[in-house]
C-alpha cells in the first residue's frame, strides 16, 4: 500500500507543476493568479509529503524501496535548494536582460537601505529594482511665512 501511494504522489508531483505552469500562461487573469498561488503552495505541500515518505522509507522492511526513497528525497531537497538559491537569481538576471531594463539585481533584504525604489520583477529573495532619487517631503504649509506672523 505504501509503495502504491509513493508512486501516485510521485506521479502527481512530477506532472502537476507543468499543468500549473501551462495555466499561468492563460489569458484569463483569475486563472493565472490561481495557478501562481497553487504553484507556490504545491511546492511546500509536496516538499512536506516527500519528507513524510522519507521517514516511511526509513521504517520500511524492503531495502530497495528504502534506498530509492532516500535518493528521491535527497534529489528533491537538492532541487528545492538549488532553485531557491541559484535559479531565482538567474531568472531575475534573464528578466532584466530580456526586457532591457535599467534595473539592478538586488536581494529583497537590501531594499531597506533605499527609501524610494521600483520593483520590476521579484522571484524568491531576488528582485529587479530601479533605485529612484529621493524626493523631498514638503510640509503642507509655508513654515517661514507662518512663523513670521
Amino acid at each position: 500500500m505504501q509503495k502504491m501511494i509513493f508512486y501516485i504522489v510521485s506521479a502527481i508531483g512530477f506532472f502537476f507543476p507543468y499543468v500549473l505552469k501551462f495555466l499561468i500562461s492563460s489569458p484569463n487573469e483569475s486563472i493565472k493568479i490561481f495557478a501562481i498561488y497553487c504553484l507556490g503552495k504545491f511546492n511546500l505541500i509536496y516538499f512536506a509529503v516527500v519528507i513524510v515518505f522519507f521517514f516511511m522509507g526509513l521504517m520500511n522492511k524492503y531495502k530497495f524501496l528504502r534506498i530509492a526513497q532516500i535518493i528521491f528525497v535527497t534529489i528533491y531537497i537538492g532541487y528545492v535548494l538549488v532553485s531557491y538559491l541559484i535559479l531565482t537569481k538567474m531568472n531575475v538576471q534573464n528578466y532584466i536582460k530580456g526586457h532591457n531594463l535599467d534595473a539592478k539585481l538586488m536581494k529583497i533584504t537590501e531594499l531597506k537601505k533605499h527609501p524610494n525604489f521600483k520593483i520590476y520583477f521579484k522571484e524568491g529573495q531576488w528582485a529587479a529594482v530601479k533605485i529612484l532619487p529621493e524626493t523631498k517631503k514638503e510640509l503642507p504649509f509655508n513654515y517661514k511665512k507662518d512663523r513670521a506672523q
